[in-house]
């Protein structure tokens, strides 16, 4: 009986010990498998940063692109930004130097208006300033007027 019970008490502690070698055998396996995913994810994980890193790079890259065409724009900017001030500049001497040249031309005309109003007078009260405004031109002298008159008009276009 004895040994029967020891038969049965080794057969019992036979099958604890294979239970427990089981299940140790079932631990190494989980995390076995545990640490294969957390492998798995690390390279996921580094994967995933590979591409943030280039993505990255690829927007610092277009930044200075568009720092470099914004820096251009500017300087383009303040170049407009002169030349509309001398165009500016321009167009107030332009329209002092056109006012001027009007008020001359008003001057002018009234001075022109004056002396004609003077020579019809003259010619009406003195006869003799009708006569000689009536005398006829000779033609040499009516060709160096006539040129003179044109040239004058050629320089003032």
């Amino acid at each position: 009986m004895k040994s029967l019970l020891t038969n049965v008490a080794s057969g019992v502690k036979e099958k604890i010990r294979l239970t427990i070698e089981y299940i140790l055998i079932g631990i190494v396996l989980v995390l076995g498998g545990f640490a294969i995913q957390l492998w798995a994810q690390k390279k996921n994980v580094d994967m995933s940063l590979a591409h943030v890193q280039a993505q990255l790079t690829v927007s610092n890259e277009r930044i200075e692109t568009l720092n470099t065409s914004l820096k251009n724009v500017e300087a383009v900017n303040k170049r407009q930004e002169n030349t509309i001030a001398q165009l500016q500049k321009l167009r107030k001497l332009d329209s002092e130097q056109l006012e001027a040249l009007n008020r001359s031309l008003k001057a002018a005309e009234r001075d022109y208006a004056r002396s004609k109003q003077q020579l019809a007078a003259l010619r009406k009260d003195d006869p003799d300033v009708e006569k000689y405004l009536s005398t006829p031109v000779p033609p040499t002298l009516r060709s160096l007027l006539n040129s003179q008159r044109a040239e004058g008009a050629a320089s003032n276009h």
